[in-house]
């Protein structure tokens, strides 16, 4: 796994071309280190709340790009707002699954 920084798990948001995939590296390194060994969390099934926000994510940013070339588009508006709620949705998702596994894991290694 990669080792990231708290500064560069913000950092890595402004950098050209690797903000298309270093936060979701670094978020990813996150949720499997917060595994829990006895298991007991669905991994598999809540792993995919991360492709969620992340997708959900460059799709309101590809949006909010396309709406700053075109003089009208309500329809994209509507859209990338529609996704912006969706990442936010996602986002919050993401972070409740991640605070319990790191919950379960906490227990696991304080008991």
């Amino acid at each position: 796994l990669n080792h990231f920084s708290p500064a560069s798990m913000v950092w890595w948001h402004f950098v050209p071309i690797m903000n298309l995939y270093r936060p979701l590296q670094a978020v990813q390194a996150v949720w499997h280190c917060s595994t829990p060994e006895s298991g007991g969390v669905d991994a598999a099934s809540r792993e995919g709340v991360l492709g969620l926000w992340w997708g959900t994510w460059i799709l309101t940013n590809l949006g909010v790009r396309l709406m700053s070339y075109m003089s009208s588009g309500y329809g994209l508006a509507i859209l990338s707002a529609t996704c912006a709620t969706a990442a936010c949705v996602a986002a919050m998702a993401m972070v409740n699954a991640l605070e319990e596994r790191q919950a379960k894991r906490a227990a696991e290694l304080f008991r």
